[in-house]
């Protein structure tokens, strides 16, 4: 994919109008009579091409296209100072997602917005705890979804459903039914009927962007290149824990998996990306970078690491003794949830 700063939305005209010459008949009329599928959806892209083609558009455009900062080399009196345009779009990233991170920790910790958070998490937790995880995962977003090819993040286009994304999980907090998570003993034994209704509604929008993606990658032939990049993704990042029973799919990595995989230079691909990069960056500000293997991976770091407040779960064998004649101690193991039967484990 080239590097390009230019938007070609307005080649979805173009690539259509291709398609209804196809469908038309010698005379550049379309076959059958009265209105078809055809006759409609030229009329919308006419429409569409007209309203595109308006002074307003034109400078709504341009201002939400407009970067902050170039994305070129920088320098300074003849000194360069950032060599690659690689390099400035990746710190553009960078900046934009721990500033938000920030404000976002501070956002939701307002007392009168009510909002759900982790409250023991401090700016220092994170900090101490999770920036080196935070940044590795922004630098593998950043290249796995050609951010390092694209347009710089510092533009309207991406900020704004970027925001939308961050602050939506948080908002939506407030609709009582959606306070469970993604696993199977939460689908199976507490989710409410009301939050199937709200999944099939997001599944319709989820439908419908994998097939605006799906399409694009088949007219530019990428279309097995991007499944085996996917599948690569999944394999590596997802594949190994999914069938654990402590696995929770927590917003931050759903975001964050999905995210980098819109990585078309089209609005509603960025706009996707964007959007699910908010959800990350919510993740993260509001209760940190929670393992996706939960309690289980806790327990194993604190057994692995000898940690003396994992005493508690030492169990002496009687029956075996060491080479000093001491009774054998070892770890109890970790009950996991059952969600065959509900149990919490």
């Amino acid at each position: 994919m080239k590097e390009t700063d230019d938007d070609d939305d307005d080649d979805d005209v173009v690539e259509f109008n291709t398609e209804l010459r196809e469908h038309a008949g010698d005379e550049g009329h379309f076959e059958g009579s009265g209105t078809n599928k055809y006759d409609i959806l030229e009329n919308y892209y006419r429409t569409m091409y007209k309203i595109r083609s308006t002074e307003v558009y034109q400078r709504a455009a341009h201002i939400m296209k407009l970067n902050l900062m170039r994305d070129g080399s920088i320098q300074y009196r003849g000194h360069i100072i950032i060599e690659h345009s690689v390099v400035t779009k990746l710190l553009k990233f960078m900046f934009l997602t721990f500033s938000l991170i920030g404000i976002m920790h501070s956002m939701v910790r307002i007392d009168s917005l009510n909002w759900e958070h982790d409250t023991s998490y401090t700016f220092e937790a994170f900090q101490l705890y999770d920036l080196h995880s935070v940044m590795l995962d922004t630098i593998v977003f950043f290249i796995v979804g050609r951010l390092c090819v694209n347009k710089g993040v510092d533009h309207l286009g991406y900020v704004v459903p970027l925001i939308i994304g961050m602050i939506y999980p948080s908002w939506t907090n407030d609709w009582g039914f959606l306070r469970h998570s993604v696993s199977m003993y939460e689908i199976m034994c507490r989710w409410p009927a009301a939050l199937f209704e709200y999944v099939l509604g997001v599944v319709v929008i989820d439908i419908w962007l994998l097939f605006m993606h799906l399409r694009f990658a088949h007219r530019n032939g990428i279309l097995l290149s991007k499944g085996v990049e996917i599948g690569v993704c999944l394999l590596v990042f997802l594949a190994p824990v999914a069938s654990d029973p402590n696995f929770h799919l927590h917003h931050w990595f759903a975001g964050w998996l999905i995210g980098m995989h819109a990585s078309y230079n089209k609005w509603w691909s960025r706009a996707t990306q964007a959007f699910l990069w908010g959800m990350y960056i919510n993740g993260i500000a509001v209760y940190g970078r929670d393992h996706i293997l939960g309690c289980s991976y806790s327990y194993f770091a604190g057994v692995s690491s000898f940690c003396n407040f994992m005493s508690c779960n030492l169990v002496f064998d009687d029956d075996n003794s060491g080479d000093d004649g001491e009774p054998v101690a070892h770890y109890q193991p970790f009950v996991a949830p059952d969600w065959h039967n509900c149990s919490s484990g």
